[in-house]
């Protein structure tokens, strides 16, 4: 189910990073899913939207981040 997600990432850490988040929150947050869809496949490709949009923006955010660090250190 996050195969998707995980081929978009650029390196093996990201990848590893966020199969290890989804593997501690995928049970509960299915869980949620399912309770408002009542549909499996619907509830699973929600659960994976979800996960890539936490991811990719924790990835905008962390390099917002280093540009910001960057320029003050500059």
């Amino acid at each position: 189910m996050i195969s998707g997600a995980l081929a978009i990432l650029e390196t093996d850490k990201q990848r590893n990073e966020l199969s290890e988040f989804y593997k501690e929150n995928k049970t509960r947050l299915y869980r949620f899913a399912f309770s408002r869809l009542h549909n499996r496949e619907s509830a699973e490709d929600a659960l994976q939207e979800a996960f890539l949009n936490i991811w990719l923006s924790l990835l905008i955010i962390n390099r917002k981040r280093h540009h910001r660090n960057y320029k003050t250190v500059k």
